[in-house]
């Protein structure tokens, strides 16, 4: 497609038709980011059933083999929710020692195996950096409340990103929070913008980091779920 592209540089505007299932969606992810950064106009469409000839089966009366959504949209939907219930602490220390000190917890819970304290404390690291970074951008007039943050933190995850190890994700996340060290002195606007920016990608590592994490915890039961059976 892409050479396509080149060699015809009058088509300006691709409908990106993948299979409905987790290997397509997260192609199609991919291929509109990609297109997007090269300025070409482009659009997903998504057939009803796994893919457009399982929607002509359908047509026809035909069994039709459903559509599969991504795992991790699912997930990602559903941590979406938790987050929204969580009232936020406008006196929560959100700082760089005290988002490290959470992280800590978390490698220290997912070596003994504690996944479901692991993943509460990703969630608290998660909730604090959204807060903090709505709190800055409302500093600054920006508009964006906590709710419009939340929505850029799922509008902006893609599946074809978050597909490495947990441990490289919390090594990644350990990065961007040593980051916020470097604005301890805020002097103007500019400053303001990074550190709410710095904030939300912090919370997007977390939010990652609690999807792989769930996967990998939910891989385990099924594990251990057919282990059991075998017996």
């Amino acid at each position: 497609m892409l050479k396509m592209l080149e060699l015809h540089p009058n088509l300006d505007r691709v409908v990106l038709c993948l299979d409905h299932d987790e290997a397509g969606i997260e192609v199609s992810e991919k291929y509109f980011d990609l297109l997007s950064e090269k300025g070409i106009q482009c659009e997903r469409e998504l057939s009803e059933y796994k893919d457009w000839n399982e929607d002509i089966h359908a047509q026809y009366g035909l069994p039709a083999l459903p559509a599969e959504e991504h795992p991790q949209h699912l997930l990602r939907d559903t941590f979406c929710a938790e987050l929204a219930q969580i009232t936020p602490d406008a006196r929560a220390d959100c700082s760089a020692n005290e988002l490290s000190a959470l992280l800590v917890r978390v490698r220290d819970h997912l070596h003994w195996g504690r996944f479901s304290q692991a993943e509460d404390c990703l969630l608290e690291l998660l909730s604090r950096s959204m807060t903090a970074a709505a709190r800055e951008y409302r500093q600054m007039d920006h508009g964006l409340e906590l709710a419009a943050v939340q929505t850029r933190l799922r509008d902006g995850f893609k599946t074809y990103e978050n597909r490495g190890q947990l441990k490289t994700r919390l090594d990644l996340l350990e990065t961007d929070i040593m980051s916020l060290r470097g604005f301890n002195q805020i002097l103007t606007a500019s400053d303001k913008q990074r550190l709410a920016e710095q904030y939300e990608r912090v919370g997007a590592h977390c939010f990652k980091a609690a999807i792989l994490l769930e996967q990998h915890v939910q891989k385990q039961e099924l594990k251990q779920g057919l282990t059991m059976k075998m017996n």
